[in-house]
């Protein structure tokens, strides 16, 4: 076995992509295997969460663009910061309920992806939607997190028992930062009011991928 003995004032001989062979795990990976476990087990304490959610949010991890247009549902499970958005109040209308929300993303071409918001208010039989589109800002730049995205919905109401009642009426141009993004979780800030105040701005909410629930909402949503 080859032991290498590593001076500190040789490390800037050593080219980075080495150092990274030798170099520990980033916090940011342990403190999001916490926080993605501890919100699929029912952790709601934001004593608990927010220092799980500040560690990621510092990291810088690079962004990913093919885990957030993934097509995939992820629930919406802790809002950090920021008013209660409308559709938590939605979902807590009947505290005996356990309502889920969430978003999913998918990208398109020429960077143009589509995104669905997803709430419920009587579970599967009386939930609200909203569709729209989104692409990167022309502002953001790099390859790490933070990025922006501007948002442009362009209907949205209820399904009730399978049936769409949605109309343009619920549109208008939104934001969105990624904070933070590995495959289970990702953090978002509304740094705007979205259309309709659906969401106000300086929320910031910890998403977790749906099908790591032991209930993920299942059919077209």
């Amino acid at each position: 076995m080859l032991v290498l003995f590593i001076l500190p004032s040789s490390l800037n001989l050593i080219p980075p992509q080495w150092l990274k062979l030798v170099s520990p795990a980033q916090p940011s990976i342990a403190a999001a295997q916490q926080l993605r476990d501890s919100l699929v087990n029912g952790e709601r304490d934001s004593a608990v969460l927010k220092p799980l959610v500040n560690e990621c949010c510092t990291a810088n991890v690079p962004f990913r663009s093919e885990l957030l247009g993934d097509g995939d549902l992820w629930r919406a499970v802790s809002i950090v910061s920021g008013e209660t958005p409308r559709w938590q109040r939605n979902a807590e209308l009947l505290p005996f309920l356990r309502n889920r929300a969430g978003q999913a993303y998918s990208f398109g071409d020429g960077g143009l992806g589509t995104v669905v918001n997803y709430g419920e208010v009587l579970g599967r039989t009386l939930y609200f939607k909203a569709e729209g589109t989104f692409r990167r800002a022309a502002a953001s730049s790099g390859s790490r997190c933070p990025q922006d995205f501007d948002v442009d919905i362009r209907q949205g109401g209820f399904v009730l028992g399978g049936k769409e009642f949605v109309s343009s009426a619920i549109a208008g141009p939104g934001f969105l930062r990624c904070l933070y993004l590995d495959e289970d979780i990702r953090i978002f800030e509304s740094p705007k009011d979205s259309p309709d105040r659906w969401e106000e701005a300086g929320l910031v909410v910890v998403q977790v991928r749906d099908a790591l629930f032991a209930d993920p909402v299942q059919g077209k949503l």
